[in-house]
């Protein structure tokens, strides 16, 4: 049960995905008229270079160390091509960043739809009811991978249409938020975090605390983020495993690991019948433990950011403190 009562719960189980599919047909439908076949993209160099110039890093020197060092790793070599291929789509076919903002931020409330509805049959019966929910994770998770992707695509489509402007960075940081936040709060009523040693003797433990602590963490780390900004430091330290579309990309592993094992177990029960008692033993650790793992390993990759993050912060914050302490007195000798 999603609500506890049977009508209300029949109202949100089907209700809710044909909401969210009218608002994204309705996304599509008001693009049309605004198509632009003429739009122009960018290189992975070129792209590189406008974004780490948005992020603060000087011109010269710095920035080109920055762009090479980026076209050589993962984010330059697979995150960057395809979000300038998907940014190129959209504005080609009319949509605003903010437009595809909000596209996101739909996506990702129906991965938190499903992920709820696959919660429901996380503590069934191994083998013959769990894997009928579990395996439907797999197909979320590849969709969580674009999701991940689309992460930079509405900044893609406001360098293309050079309409960059500070309304649509506030509004994405903020719709940003919430979807890390559902993102992560989907994992609660479903018990993955509840970890049960035997029907004898109850349970492990529930973790839920570790998803609230990443919650606070992911909000610490883009804050401190935001708030150097405001006091003048406008540069900004790449750390490649704490940003929004790696956070991403991560938990869609996670879900595939599980919607695979569920599938698996599935399968090996209709092979085996039930008269083989646990055929598939790897089957019932990993669907009982792959999302604590997630958790806490995105909890010390969030920890560790946060600390890093603060101290490079500090460290900046401090020269330009000093920087201004010198400025003021050559000022007063003159």
């Amino acid at each position: 049960m999603l609500t506890g009562n049977p009508i209300l719960d029949s109202i949100v189980r089907y209700g809710f995905p044909i909401i969210l599919g009218v608002i994204i047909i309705v996304l599509f439908l008001s693009s049309r008229r605004h198509r632009r076949p003429d739009v122009k993209g960018m290189t992975t160099a070129e792209y590189l270079d406008n974004f780490f110039a948005g992020h603060g890093v000087p011109p010269g020197p710095p920035r080109d160390e920055f762009v090479r060092r980026a076209k050589g790793s993962g984010f330059g070599k697979l995150y960057i091509p395809v979000v300038c291929k998907g940014g190129k789509f959209f504005a080609k076919n009319g949509f605003s960043p903010n437009k595809v903002s909000f596209l996101n931020l739909i996506a990702i409330f129906a991965m938190f739809y499903i992920t709820i509805i696959v919660g429901e049959g996380h503590t069934s019966a191994p083998y013959s009811e769990q894997p009928f929910y579990g395996f439907y994770l797999f197909p979320v998770g590849v969709l969580l991978l674009f999701v991940g992707m689309m992460d930079g695509m509405d900044g893609a489509v406001a360098t293309f249409l050079n309409v960059k402007s500070k309304s649509g960075a506030w509004l994405d940081h903020v719709l940003d938020r919430i979807g890390d936040t559902l993102l992560l709060v989907g994992l609660l009523p479903g018990q993955f975090l509840v970890i049960p040693v035997s029907p004898e003797w109850g349970s492990l433990g529930d973790f839920s605390w570790v998803v609230w602590t990443n919650v606070l963490l992911i909000f610490l780390f883009e804050y401190m983020r935001a708030k150097h900004f405001e006091v003048g430091l406008h540069e900004v330290q790449p750390l490649l495993t704490a940003e929004r579309w790696f956070r991403v990309v991560f938990q869609a592993a996670f879900y595939c690991i599980y919607g695979v094992n569920s599938l698996v177990g599935g399968i090996v029960y209709l092979v085996s019948g039930s008269s083989v008692i646990d055929p598939y033993p790897l089957y019932r650790h990993e669907v009982t433990y792959v999302m604590l793992i997630f958790q806490l390993l995105l909890l010390l990759i969030m920890a560790i950011a946060v600390i890093k993050n603060a101290k490079w912060v500090w460290k900046r914050l401090k020269q330009m403190d000093k920087g201004e302490t010198t400025d003021t007195n050559s000022n007063r000798k003159v």
